[in-house]
C-alpha cells in the first residue's frame, strides 16, 4: 500500500459522490451530464426539458474537450467556466438547486483536465476503459 505522500501528485479521475483523498480529482464528463439529468430527475422535471439541458451541458463541455490544442485554449476555457456558471445561475433561478450546487462545488473538478492542458499535463476526461476493465475482470 502506498502512503498519501507517495500519492500526493496523483490525479483521481472518478465520480462527483467519491470522497477520495487526492488532492486533485477529475470528475469524469460523462458522469457530470449524468448527474445533471439525474439531479434534475429529483426535482420533477420531465424528460424532454432534461435531454435538453443535458445536451446544453454536453454541448460546453465537449467543445471545450474538442479545443484541448488550439492556441487559444486559456480564452475557451473561462469561456466554458462562465457558460456552466449561467447555467448553474440558470437552474438556481428555476428552483433546481440541486444542480446548481453540483456546479458551484465541482466546477474545479469538472474543467481539471482542461486546465491541466495548460500546465502541459493530458488526463483523461472519462473513465470508461477503466470501468470496462474493472467489469471484465469481475
Amino acid at each position: 500500500m502506498r502512503t498519501e505522500k507517495e500519492l500526493n501528485g496523483l490525479i483521481a479521475l472518478g465520480d462527483a459522490d467519491r470522497r477520495l483523498n487526492f488532492k486533485e480529482r477529475q470528475i469524469d464528463l460523462i458522469h457530470v451530464w449524468r448527474e445533471v439529468n439525474y439531479k434534475l430527475w429529483e426535482h420533477g422535471v420531465e424528460i424532454e426539458t432534461r435531454k435538453r439541458y443535458v445536451n446544453e451541458v454536453k454541448g460546453i463541455l465537449l467543445r471545450l474537450k474538442n479545443s484541448l490544442d488550439k492556441p487559444d485554449l486559456k480564452s475557451r476555457i473561462k469561456r466554458a467556466e462562465r457558460a456552466l456558471n449561467e447555467f448553474a445561475e440558470e437552474m438556481e433561478s428555476k428552483g433546481y438547486w440541486r444542480v446548481s450546487r453540483f456546479f458551484k462545488r465541482h466546477m474545479k473538478n469538472i474543467l481539471l483536465f482542461a486546465y491541466k492542458r495548460l500546465e502541459g499535463i493530458n488526463i483523461p476526461w472519462h473513465n470508461n476503459r477503466m470501468e470496462r476493465k474493472m467489469g471484465e475482470m469481475k
